[in-house]
């Protein structure tokens, strides 16, 4: 039996197309604010009704009773929504961002309980809702709380866990919260069981209790592990300025699942194109895997648009520590004063480094680096910014001097 669902936060289809993949829902509704998503979403689900609005404005308008909003499409009814499924923007919950305590993160943080009105208005038979893992540790673990209060307050029965998506067939490694809910006389659904090994501690600490997986294989898996090798070894490597749209026979089972029946034109296969200075970076990292940012070496040379780059300057800070700003020897930051422009070596990504009281963040690593073809690609973030030199600017494989194209991205996220 396939329910109909709406989804809430549409963006561009991902939930709902595994959903209905698998035969578990019919998306005949779906909201969405930004009209470039909304009409992605309608390209993927031509019988669905997008609501190019604010959820706040659809909860809104339903909530006083009209009918149709003002362009004239009409609001579900009570009754006809089965499955309410939403994943509300994780800007303010997710520690990749190093401004989750800004107005407009805090605002966002807000739509779950959007989400939950939504929920309390329609009354769903199913309720499913995704998020970081790191909602569950938000405010010491309050919103995670209230999120299933509300919920069983509203009769739902209500489960959660840390799904690994590496562990369910794709090479990357992003964990993700999620909450399911059943009315009344509802079974409450199961978790699906891993598909492939993946190294993942999945168990989370919710007010001083520890919390598993409910899933029979927590340890292991049936299939060993996607690597980016299964995912785009077919790829055509390319050239900064190049792009490639011939076929390419596929060389392992996941690409040819992806491709299917395809035999047309790939699509998008083009490498993001560099300034002068983050091209001259990434053709000085070494060509080994598993290289980064840290083995640049600190010289002078010339750019391709005639300049020249600066050696980074380290400077003695006392106590016998050397280093790019105060902060490395635990004084007060001085970033604005201290900051060097067109250094080889980031100079932002060492200041990050070498602060003794900022949050340690793992994924510096990964900034400049060159992925082992047998390894997993670490969480894919929507901008992949060298320019800005994020800690999430990771660079391909076996030589090749470019950052990831598009298609790469794609085919470690499907």
């Amino acid at each position: 039996m396939r329910i109909v669902s709406p989804f809430v936060f549409a963006s561009s289809t991902g939930i709902s197309c595994g959903l209905e993949a698998v035969g578990v829902s019919d998306t005949l509704w779906a909201i969405e604010s930004l009209e470039v998503a909304a009409r992605a979403f309608s390209l993927n689900f031509p019988k669905a009704t997008v609501f190019v609005q604010d959820c706040n404005s659809f909860l809104k308008e339903v909530l006083e009773g009209q009918e149709t909003n003002a362009k004239g499409q009409r609001f579900p009814k009570k009754g006809e929504v089965d499955f309410l499924c939403g994943g509300p923007p994780c800007q303010g919950y997710s520690l990749l961002n190093r401004h989750r305590g800004n107005w407009n993160s805090r605002l966002k943080n807000s739509l779950v309980s959007t989400l939950l009105s939504l929920c309390d208005y329609y009354r769903p038979r199913f309720f499913l809702m995704e998020n970081v893992k790191s909602f569950i540790s938000e405010e010491k673990g309050l919103v995670m709380q209230l999120t299933l209060q509300s919920l069983l307050r509203l009769g739902y029965q209500c489960c959660f866990g840390v799904l690994q998506a590496g562990s369910y067939g794709l090479p990357q490694d992003r964990k993700r919260l999620v909450i399911l809910a059943a009315a009344p006389g509802e079974l409450l659904p199961k978790f699906p069981e891993p598909k492939t090994s993946f190294p993942s501690n999945n168990f989370v600490t919710v007010k001083g209790k520890k919390f598993g997986p409910t899933t029979t294989w927590c340890t292991s898996a049936p299939l060993r592990t996607v690597t980016l090798r299964d995912a785009i070894s077919d790829l055509a490597s390319l050239e900064p300025s190049d792009s490639a749209s011939s076929f390419s026979e596929p060389m392992s089972c996941y690409q040819r699942m992806l491709k299917g029946d395809s035999r047309g034109p790939i699509r998008d296969h083009v490498p993001k194109l560099l300034t002068p200075l983050v091209q001259a970076r990434v053709d000085h990292i070494p060509k080994v895997p598993r290289a980064n940012w840290r083995s640049l070496p600190n010289i002078k040379l010339l750019l391709r648009n005639g300049k020249y780059t600066r050696k980074l300057v380290y400077r003695s800070f006392g106590r016998g520590v050397s280093g790019v700003c105060p902060c490395a020897a635990g004084k007060a930051c001085r970033r604005e004063a201290m900051l060097q422009h067109r250094t080889l070596i980031p100079w932002r990504l060492v200041h990050r480094d070498e602060r003794q009281n900022a949050r340690p963040h793992a994924d510096i690593e990964q900034a400049y680096s060159r992925p082992h073809w047998d390894d997993w690609k670490s969480t894919l973030v929507t901008v992949v910014s060298a320019e800005k030199v994020t800690v999430q600017a990771s660079f391909t494989y076996s030589g090749y001097a470019l950052v990831d194209a598009r298609r790469n991205l794609s085919r470690r996220s499907e």
